[in-house]
């Protein structure tokens, strides 16, 4: 077996030098919480795909990723996110800076603290109250209707198809990827079997809930943040 040279193994020490500085300035430059794939990916496309067989010696990225920043702070939700070196949540908006007014009649009111977590992950719906309410009526029903079933993907994607294909019988046609974004995360924290549709909006809007706090979108103490967000879901 060839063994690596010492110029082999000094360019590798190299890149990762290189590699942690680039990590460190990303987080000082950060406004938002950037997702631990995204920054994987560009770590990848600067010095090459085969520095994820090992991550320079740590094994994962996110292990790499806590030795280049061992101030940084990730989160440990459904989907890592690494937040900002000065992320601080605020605690004292109130209902008139939460709540965005409509610009126009087609512009939907939601909450401002939704609109930067749709900014964040764009899979995130941002729904008129009334869709949510068709949203979480027809999974309902759907689910009713497949029954009890273990918490897999394959119950997720039964889920979507029936919503959807309810949602388009009633002439009220939901978009797929909202759906979806809202299937896997209720199944994910779900034990397989139906609820009614206002115990579906009660869950995911705890669901949102705890993500805008987890991104420093929104202080726990946020109790006007927390109620138009509440508000906004729950039928």
């Amino acid at each position: 077996t060839t063994q690596p040279s010492d110029s082999d193994g000094q360019g590798r020490r190299s890149e990762a030098a290189d590699a942690t500085a680039h990590l460190a300035t990303r987080w000082r430059q950060l406004d938002r919480p950037l997702d631990l794939a995204t920054l994987a990916w560009e770590l990848q496309r600067e010095y090459g795909a085969e520095i994820t067989d090992d991550w320079f010696g740590s094994g994962t990225f996110k292990r790499f990723l806590s030795t280049a920043i061992p101030d940084g702070e990730i989160t440990t939700g459904r989907q890592a996110y690494l937040l900002p070196a000065d992320a601080a949540p605020d605690d004292t908006a109130t209902d008139d800076e939460t709540i965005l007014v409509p610009e126009d009649d087609t512009t939907p009111a939601v909450p401002s603290v939704a609109r930067a977590l749709h900014r964040i992950d764009r899979t995130f719906p941002l729904l008129v109250h009334e869709d949510w309410t068709r949203l979480f009526d027809d999974l309902a029903e759907a689910w009713r209707r497949i029954g009890t079933q273990r918490p897999t993907d394959r119950l997720t994607r039964r889920l979507v198809q029936s919503t959807c294909d309810r949602s388009a019988a009633s002439g009220h046609r939901l978009a797929r990827r909202h759906v979806e974004a809202v299937v896997r995360d209720l199944v994910a924290e779900s034990d397989g079997q139906p609820r009614p549709a206002n115990e579906l909006a009660d869950s995911y809007a705890t669901l949102t809930q705890q993500r805008l706090v987890e991104l420093r979108l929104m202080g726990t103490r946020n109790r006007s943040a927390r109620a138009a967000v509440r508000r906004w879901i729950v039928p």
